[in-house]
């Protein structure tokens, strides 16, 4: 009995290991995101695992939790051999999952959200979100690299496209738009320590004029934010700026310097928060409270507003100061080792076309007209939100066996009339 249970244990507590595959049609180890999700949840890990991902359309729920072994081992999702898979709908949420690498993932009205779970690196990966697209909560040593945040509008208030709180997060080499959408912040350092903010492009065009930011800070702890193009476009309104401290002492608690910053037409380059005052700066006030003194106030000259590459006769074109370890940019091309561009894309000597409009399967996709949900689908709303009751409206659908109806991965657009 003793030998049985023993190795009843031993079973349980093996952990994952090696490679995995996660296939909609059941020819793999998994059928969903959701399913592998409670696997790592139920056995951790007991070494390096990597899960290839396939299909076409995937719901995004993925719920792991106290994953043992993830202070030692990586865990890496990315598309299998030649797919091009997009997650929709729900959230990857993880607490105490260390040590994950998402890759070259699109996420599609989902959110990933992270909680005390630290050494992640998500590199590569689209978010079309319409609410938060990254969330890290009291994690550290993150690296954000490299992906494309696209915010589009959905008539209520958007996330940020990053948030973070935790110490010693990097990002890098992102580009971050929100084009005509209502929105609070597009890159929020919440009480974060030694973050570091470095070579993105961030473009924020807000609905709202109501203390909009492309990037805030809250709280005293120091930040770094350098070599980032930073663009306040129309229609912003004069309450708000490219970059807002909230509720510190004093504006020496970051290092701001590098950047390029624009403000279209209205608006600020800065501004202050505190419980009893609220100051804004243009860029000379911005500079006298010792913030770019080898920064840029000029039109960076992207190509569009949807595609934020530089042009031909950009001033951030071997403007910034290089830094260690950021050799290339988010498409793969070497930066100048002594006079880098500034922002997310070196410039190459053309313009690089980029379709931010999500890529989702138009057979899947496409809406159908219904009265009520068919048994066991699982509904998100617009915003990726996981609904009970439905009324008449537009869905976002997941059917299929597992738990929650997570199982088939299948996702459905569905309309749902009276």
């Amino acid at each position: 009995m003793l030998l049985a249970i023993g190795c009843l244990l031993s079973a349980v507590y093996a952990g994952l290991s090696g490679n995995y595959t996660i296939k909609p049609d059941g020819t793999g180890d998994f059928v969903s995101l959701y399913l592998a999700g409670e696997a790592l949840t139920d056995s951790g890990i007991s070494g390096d695992c990597v899960f290839e991902v396939f299909g076409d359309t995937l719901d995004a729920t993925c719920d792991a939790r106290y994953v043992a072994g993830s202070d030692s081992w990586t865990t890496t999702f990315v598309p299998g051999a030649g797919e091009t898979p997009v997650l929709t709908g729900g959230g990857f949420r993880a607490i105490d999952f260390g040590h994950v690498r998402l890759r070259d993932l699109h996420f599609f009205l989902a959110r990933v959200v992270a909680d005390n779970s630290d050494g992640w690196r998500i590199s590569g990966c689209r978010f079309t979100v319409s609410y938060i697209g990254l969330e890290l909560s009291s994690c550290y040593y993150d690296t954000i690299d490299g992906n494309r945040f696209d915010l589009v509008p959905t008539g209520g208030i958007h996330g940020p496209a990053i948030t973070t709180t935790g110490n010693d997060n990097v990002i890098f080499n992102n580009l971050v738009n929100c084009e005509a959408a209502e929105v609070d912040c597009l890159i929020d350092l919440d009480h974060t320590r030694n973050a570091r903010v470095l070579f993105n492009t961030i473009r924020l065009s807000p609905l709202n004029v109501n203390y909009c930011k492309c990037i805030g800070m809250c709280g005293r702890d120091p930040n770094e934010v350098r070599n980032n193009v930073i663009v306040l476009a129309r229609p912003a309104g004069t309450l708000d700026a490219c970059v807002s401290f909230f509720f510190t002492q004093t504006l020496d608690s970051a290092v701001l310097n590098g950047n390029c910053c624009f403000v279209e037409s209205l608006g600020s380059v800065g501004a202050w928060h505190t419980d009893d005052s609220l100051i804004w700066y243009d860029w000379d006030e911005w500079r006298g409270a010792g913030f770019e003194a080898n920064g840029l106030n000029a039109d960076p000259k992207l190509v569009s507003a949807t595609d934020l590459h530089l042009r031909q006769g950009s001033p951030c074109i071997g403007a910034a100061a290089p830094i260690p370890g950021i050799d290339f940019d988010i498409d793969g091309d070497p930066r100048d080792p002594v006079h880098p561009d500034i922002g997310a894309d070196e410039y190459t000597g053309g313009a690089v076309e980029e379709n931010l409009k999500p890529q989702v399967s138009s057979r899947q996709l496409q809406p159908t007209l219904v009265r009520v949900l068919p048994p066991g689908a699982v509904a998100f709303d617009a915003m990726g939100r996981r609904v009970t009751s439905v009324k008449p409206g537009v869905y976002f659908v997941g059917e299929g066996s597992g738990a929650g109806g997570q199982g088939s991965g299948r996702i459905r657009k569905v309309v749902i009339q009276r």
